[in-house]
């Protein structure tokens, strides 16, 4: 009770010193205590610019007891003397004299009381005691006139000196040499002084030094007192150039710097700093401060009226003070002489102007000795409290107007420089920070920054109770934007404004030895918004930059946390929720950014709210938790923000950079979700936000925007899907990636942005796509929005995709209006995927338009039918723009011919060796548009024809399609060269689909007909053939007649036809038309054609009467392969006499031929024919899959007559006069030959041996032959040349079907030995 009478009373009593305007009693006192001598200080430029000379020791000489030190080094050196009266020696880094050379120079020396203390520097900044009675050796130094401490733990300070030497020269000879030069001579008497015994004598000698040099100091004094009345009229170059060096580092790095990377190092330059003199009583500073914040915090605004109004003329000592701790920052002695007019300047402060330079003095002071900053950063953190609290104080007095007390408050801020030296000092402490928890440096930062904050706001409030141009119009920072950006600091400009403010802000959000204090930094910032006027934009972009890649690093610590399964050293210092912070500042710069200017002017937002957000208000807590005010933004009485208010050129900048924040937080959302999947729950990461937390504000983040801008979001994320897709496949409809389907999956979490919204938005966006500084070579967005559009409906229900038909058909049909190629492509597929989803709903629909069914209400019938209408007008649009999409690589070949060929050199050449299905896949190929138009018509054209439209409608709207679309492919059909084998593929592929439904067939029949029948048709590629497969099938299946035409036609080829055709073109006729027999036998099921057996037989049989026609003997081998395959070895009884008997009669011959063309010495290869040849490897191919066909029955009764039945019998055999098979027989013959011996590995049971497509000598053979019968090779060989070397069946060749190049693990031998008959239909493609 007696402690709230004692306030009471001590307020009352206050209230009533300020109301009769005796306040000066009460604050005198306090900034006497507060100007004390003991806090004098010295400009940080000064101490340096003294540390760039020369060092050497120094002359100070103080009142009765002087400090004498002569020489080079810089530790005290003394010797005993008179007791009565004592010269102490010292030395200096910051000496007050600097020695050069002895001879012929002069030395400068400097008076500073900047060593009042017993510590002493030397240039590497080492701290030495000055010990008592040490007596230190010097090299190359004057003679040392030692000295005796009369007290030997006591050094004279500042405060002990008497003020009134002033007005007697002599005295401040005695104890101030300031700038003096010493000459030879001088040097001689002082030499002279150290060899005197006694010391009355050596005074007297040193007097007369004093009054010779102090003519020349005086003259410098007073010349440097009028360069130093101002601040800032000292050294402005020097000033200019330690901000810049201070600041270099905070400059904004276009290259992105992770969390842990530290800051560059700043220059160590730091124009504003202050040093002490010597070491003051901290606790007597805290006091007086303290109780000036009492004073402050009990009456707060009569304290500011009082003192704003209330000068210190009355006070002399105060102005005395004032003058001396600002002629010694300037570089001045703190005891100089006083002169009447130096006092003038000062007559006319106010206590509010004292109060808050001394208060900058403080804040921006320093002791050079590390061990007194800890007492010293209490008075800073005390001083920028009070500072703080006075600033906020007078806000409160300006928000209730008033120009003249802005005018005031605007001129005195200008003058004391305040913004300047707050904002070097906040951006000092972000670049000296090094460890937080060892110091109180965050305390003091965090002071600091509240101080910045305050002085926005404050200036933000002159800014509007003044004129507009009072405190800066425009940003400075735009320089940030330029090449080359300047961080000084501009006084023309707002504290807002600068370039080194928001470099300040962008660094310490870089550091990581600050993560702890970021939300801190984040939540002043944002408070600060509403106050920032034009750098809104500014930095806005700059902090939603550095918040997204703060964010993507804390990603990356959730990915290698869940690979290591340990926290990142590198983030130990990061605080729990550290990740919810970042992402509650990204939501709240878009609350106030996008929100606040749509509630403003909602006509001026993108689009209007779709869905209700319910967190609108959210964003703004922390503006008024700091206190922004948020309807401030509103400059224009109206309460609509004009076009040239910053909150819209803010919106603007945000909504470019919304790529950017959208890929920050796919990159999380990406991290999350696989970190979640591992059900670890403990994952030492979840500390810096939950797994559910985190996605929940990333989901609120995007709603934010998608309620407001959602067409500026699909734009966004239409970007960053482009961005993201780096796929190795170039193809449109190329399946998305992981980064891909994570952007899915976010968008498809977001609750304000169902469905039918998010494709009406898609169709806004592809209307009208926003403009993008992408390389032209780079895919459009409109592309890149349909593909996301694509991959979104791919994960809708069919029921959520019948329920959008309206947004996807409107997208269909404006797309179609607007893209290109790729455009098209994307669209059908979207289309395709439509029909194929709902092909029951719209299979049932159509039964019942048949069926005029009345199970469904007349709506539903409507509706349904609607659905089909629409979905068969964009189906004829789609494939009309595919098919002139797919003419692109088509040209008339003269103006007058109607005929289309294909355009020579507009594909990429592509080797036969690779199926264009393999090659789509591969990096650098490009896919051309009328390629890819053609790969998904085959794919999907067929699918929608049959659902789209019924048997009745199909004739009429279908056939014209399909023959629209058959006149442009058959120009890639007829060109076989591997230039034009990607078309030749994908048309190849589209008739294969579109043959398959019988109502097309009237369409294609015959034009496809007769290309099988063309002569060139088998140069194809292995992928083409598969189409041809089912070409081929769906031909001979459907229509009975066309099996039986084609082998008329083998029956029928004569060569009468023309006079000129000869015997060889004839039996070349015949065995093409044979081989198509085959190719069509084997297109089909097993068994299919076994009515037509015995034609095919007579067919073969005809054949074989040919003699000397090794073309038609091979394609009949070729022909039995297939007939293995395709029919039953039950149904193959009448075949296998004439197959054994024609393949012992081809290895008959070849053994003649062998014997004939080759003699004892030599082996010409060149001697057989290449028909010839080909024959014998159609043989022995046929024998090969006898062998590999073991089931078969009916070749076990021939197999002794080729290759023998016991391998140890046949070697007994040998030489005497019994049968020897084949096989034999022509292995002996081809090795007697010379021909080298080689072995096949042997392949797994049931795989062929034989791989060769062609072969150019017999032995190519020899390995084929020994390994079906070992018996060639002998029991004992007699030379290293009769031993066989194993070759791999891929190696014995000299080239390889490229059909071939697979592993026998990676099909099964069926698969296999169907892949190597094909490959035997193959032939050289042209160029």
């Amino acid at each position: 009770g007696s402690d709230c009478r004692t306030s009471s009373v001590a307020l009352q009593w206050l209230l009533h010193a300020i109301k009769r305007g005796d306040l000066s009693r009460i604050l005198e006192p306090l900034f006497l205590t507060l100007l004390q001598p003991s806090t004098a200080r010295q400009s940080y430029r000064y101490v340096k610019a003294k540390e760039k000379q020369t060092l050497r020791p120094d002359f100070v000489v103080e009142n009765e007891e002087q400090y004498v030190l002569i020489g080079r080094s810089n530790s005290f050196v003394e010797s005993p003397s008179n007791s009565s009266t004592a010269s102490k020696i010292r030395g200096s880094t910051s000496a007050d004299v600097l020695f050069k050379e002895l001879k012929d120079q002069k030395v400068n020396t400097f008076d500073s009381d900047s060593e009042r203390s017993n510590h002493s520097r030397n240039d590497s900044g080492e701290v030495f005691e000055n010990t008592p009675n040490t007596h230190l050796a010097v090299e190359d130094s004057l003679a040392i006139n030692p000295g005796h401490y009369a007290d030997e733990t006591r050094l004279l300070s500042a405060t002990e000196m008497q003020m009134t030497m002033d007005s007697d020269y002599y005295e401040k000879a005695k104890c101030e040499i300031g700038l003096a030069v010493l000459t030879q001579e001088h040097l001689t008497i002082l030499q002279q002084i150290y060899k005197q015994e006694s010391l009355d004598a050596a005074l007297v000698m040193l007097e007369e030094v004093f009054l010779a040099v102090f003519a020349e100091s005086d003259s410098r004094y007073r010349s440097q007192d009028t360069l130093a009345d101002d601040e800032s009229e000292l050294d402005t170059a020097t000033q200019r150039k330690s901000e810049r060096d201070l600041t270099q580092s905070l400059s904004p790095i276009p290259e992105p710097l992770k969390l842990h990377d530290s800051l560059k190092q700043l220059s160590s330059d730091q124009g504003h700093q202050l040093f002490y003199i010597e070491k003051y009583d901290s606790a007597q500073i805290l006091h007086s401060m303290t109780l000036l914040d009492t004073i402050l915090s009990a009456a707060p605004r009569p304290f500011i009226n009082s003192t704003s109004s209330t000068n210190i003329l009355s006070s002399s000592q105060l102005q005395e003070l004032l003058f001396r701790h600002k002629s010694s920052i300037n570089a001045n002695a703190f005891y100089r002489k006083i002169e009447a007019e130096n006092l003038s300047e000062f007559r006319n402060v106010m206590y509010l102007e004292v109060m808050i330079t001394v208060c900058l003095y403080f804040v921006q002071s320093s002791h050079r000795n590390p061990s007194h900053e800890v007492d010293n950063v209490m008075v800073q953190v005390a001083a920028a409290k009070l500072l703080d609290k006075a600033l906020r104080s007078v806000i409160d007095l300006l928000m209730e107007g008033g120009g003249g007390f802005s005018s005031y408050i605007y001129d005195m801020i200008q003058r004391c420089k305040v913004s300047h030296v707050v904002l070097l000092c906040l951006a000092s402490s972000v670049r000296s920070h090094r460890d937080w928890a060892d110091s109180n440096g965050d305390v003091l930062q965090m002071q600091l920054l509240c101080l910045t904050f305050t002085l926005v706001k404050l200036e933000d409030q002159l800014y509007l109770n003044g004129d507009k141009d009072q405190t800066g119009g425009s940003s400075d920072v735009d320089s940030l934007r330029s090449g080359n950006p300047t961080l000084t600091y501009n006084n023309d400009e707002r504290l807002s404004h600068q370039s080194l403010f928001l470099a300040t802000i962008v660094a310490a959000l870089r550091a990581n030895n600050l993560v702890h204090v970021h939300s801190q930094w984040i939540n002043c910032v944002l408070a600060a918004l509403p106050d920032v006027d034009y750098a809104l934009k500014d930095i806005t972009v700059a902090l939603s930059n550095q918040l997204c890649r703060n964010v993507e690093i804390f990603a990356g610590y959730y990915d290698r946390a869940m690979i290591n399964g340990t926290s990142c050293g590198d983030i130990h210092l990061a605080p729990p929720d550290s990740v919810l912070v970042l992402l509650e500042g990204l939501m709240s710069l878009c609350q106030y950014c996008l929100v606040e200017c749509a509630r403003l002017n909602p006509a001026s937002t993108s689009s209007q709210p779709t869905a209700g957000g319910g967190k609108e208000a959210a964003g703004f807590s922390v503006m008024k938790l700091f206190g922004g005010d948020t309807s401030k933004s509103i400059a224009d009485p109206g309460g609509v923000i004009t076009s040239q208010h910053p909150l819209l050129d803010a919106r603007k900048s945000l909504l470019n950079i919304l790529p950017r924040i959208l890929s920050a937080l796919l990159v999380l959302w990406n991290s999350i979700t696989v970190a979640s999947s591992t059900q670890e729950t403990q994952n030492p990461m979840w500390i810096l936000g939950t797994a559910k937390e985190v996605r929940q504000r990333i989901l609120d983040i995007v709603s934010t925007v998608a309620i407001h801008h959602n067409t500026s979001l699909l734009a966004a994320v239409a970007l960053v899907w482009g961005d993201r897709g780096q796929r190795t496949s170039p193809w449109s409809l190329a399946p998305p990636n992981s980064e891909q389907k994570s952007l899915v999956d976010l968008l498809k979490s977001v609750k304000a942005l169902p469905p039918d919204t998010l494709l009406q938005t898609v169709r806004h966006v592809i209307k009208q796509p926003p403009v993008s500084k992408r390389k032209s070579h780079m895919i459009p967005i409109e592309v890149n929005m349909l593909q996301f559009s694509f991959a979104y409906m791919s994960l809708m229900t069919s029921s959520q995709l019948k329920q959008s038909w309206d947004n996807i058909s409107s997208l269909l049909r404006d797309g179609h209006l607007t893209q290109g190629p790729s455009g098209h492509v994307i669209l059908f597929g979207i289309l395709y995927d439509f029909v194929q989803r709902t092909s029951s709903s719209l299979l049932s629909d159509k039964k019942d338009k048949r069926s005029n069914s009345a199970t469904k209400d007349d709506g539903d019938v409507k509706m349904d039918k609607k659905v089909l209408k629409d979905l068969q007008e964009i189906a004829v649009k789609l494939v009309e723009a595919l098919t002139n999409a797919s003419s692109m690589g088509l040209e008339q070949p003269t103006w007058l011919s109607k005929q289309l060929v294909v355009k020579r050199g507009y594909q990429t050449p592509l080797t036969s060796r690779f199926g264009y299905d393999e090659i789509m896949h591969r990096t650098g190929v490009e896919v051309t548009p009328f390629v890819e138009s053609l790969l998904t018509l085959s794919e999907s054209a067929a699918t929608i024809f049959d659902i789209a439209w019924t048997s009745d409608e199909r004739e009429k709207a279908v056939l014209p399609l399909i023959t629209n679309l058959l006149y442009v492919i058959q120009p890639y059909l007829r060109t076989h060269t591997l230039e034009n084998i990607p078309c030749l593929q994908a048309s190849s592929a589209l008739i294969a689909s579109l043959s398959g439904y019988q109502y097309t067939r009237k369409a294609w029949r015959k034009d496809i007909f007769d290309i099988f029948m063309d002569r060139s048709f088998f140069h194809i590629d292995f992928t083409t053939i598969s189409n041809w497969h089912a070409i081929i099938d769906h031909l001979f299946t459907q229509d009975k007649t066309s099996l039986k035409e084609l082998s008329r036609q083998v029956a029928t080829v004569q060569s009468g036809v023309s006079i000129f055709t000869s015997k060889e073109q004839e039996s070349d006729q015949r065995g093409q038309l044979l081989k198509r027999l085959a190719f069509t036998v084997l297109s089909s099921e097993l068994d299919q054609y076994i009515r037509n057996l015995p034609e095919i037989q007579e067919r073969i049989t005809d054949c074989l009467k040919l003699t000397n026609s090794p073309v038609v003997h091979r394609e009949v081998f070729l022909f039995f392969r297939v007939l293995l395959l395709r029919i039953s070895p039950n149904q193959l009884d009448s075949l296998w006499p004439i197959l054994t008997t024609e393949l012992l009669q081809v290895f008959v011959q070849m053994e003649h031929d062998l014997f004939k063309g080759f003699n004892k010495d030599k082996f010409p290869p060149s001697a057989v024919e290449e028909n010839q040849l080909s024959l014998y490897l159609s043989a022995c191919k046929l024998l090969d899959l006898l062998i590999c066909l073991n089931c078969v029955p009916q070749f076990n009764m021939y197999k002794w007559a080729f290759i023998g039945e016991d391998d140890v019998k046949l070697r007994t055999m040998v030489g005497r006069k019994r049968f020897i098979p084949y096989i034999l027989r022509i292995g002996k013959i081809l090795i007697d030959k010379g021909c080298m011996v080689q072995r096949l590995v042997q392949p797994p049971p049931g795989y062929p041996l034989l791989m060769n497509h062609s072969i150019t000598s017999a032995g190519q053979l020899v390995p084929f032959l020994v390994t079906v019968c070992p018996s060639i090779i002998p029991s004992d060989p007699m030379t290293a040349s009769e031993i066989p070397s194993l070759i791999s069946p891929l190696d014995c060749r000299k080239d390889v079907c490229p059909s071939l190049e697979v592993s026998f693990k990676d099909l099964d031998s069926m698969e296999f030995i169907e892949r190597w008959v094909n490959a035997d239909f193959l032939e050289s493609m042209p160029q």
